[in-house]
């Protein structure tokens, strides 16, 4: 078994049989080359995303299935300049932008020994960095 503690909980711990950790799509946190990687996503320029919010919701949506790393950082990327372009998020995108950078927080915390608050702390700079200067 792989025994896993949850990032968000000191008392949180979850048990996965290594035989179906890949499976299950268990992998390895990101390394600090990913990191940088996750860093100059969230620096760079949004993807533009549909206007129909069913058709936003189903491709941000397909984007966080697929577990990957840097597809989650475009999610919380093209969703805060949607935010920031529009004044505001529909219902259904402030929560997929949550969820989004809940992953992402996680995942970069993890990476590099941070909390959760420093993680969404770092995006958030990440983000504000580029929204500043375009």
């Amino acid at each position: 078994f792989y025994r896993i503690r949850m990032v968000n909980s000191t008392k949180t711990v979850l048990w996965v049989p290594i035989r179906q950790a890949e499976e299950l799509g268990l992998r390895p946190a990101a390394d600090q080359e990913r990191v940088q990687e996750v860093l100059e996503v969230l620096a760079s320029d949004p993807t533009e995303l549909p206007d129909a919010h069913k058709q936003r919701y189903k491709v941000c949506e397909d984007k966080l299935e697929d577990a990957d790393t840097l597809r989650t950082a475009e999610v919380v990327r093209d969703l805060t300049w949607r935010r920031v372009q529009n004044d505001k998020l529909n219902v259904p995108g402030r929560r997929i932008l949550k969820r989004a950078m809940k992953l992402l927080a996680g995942e970069m915390a993890v990476a590099q020994g941070l909390t959760l608050s420093e993680a969404e702390e770092q995006i958030n700079e990440a983000l504000k960095a580029h929204v500043a200067t375009a």
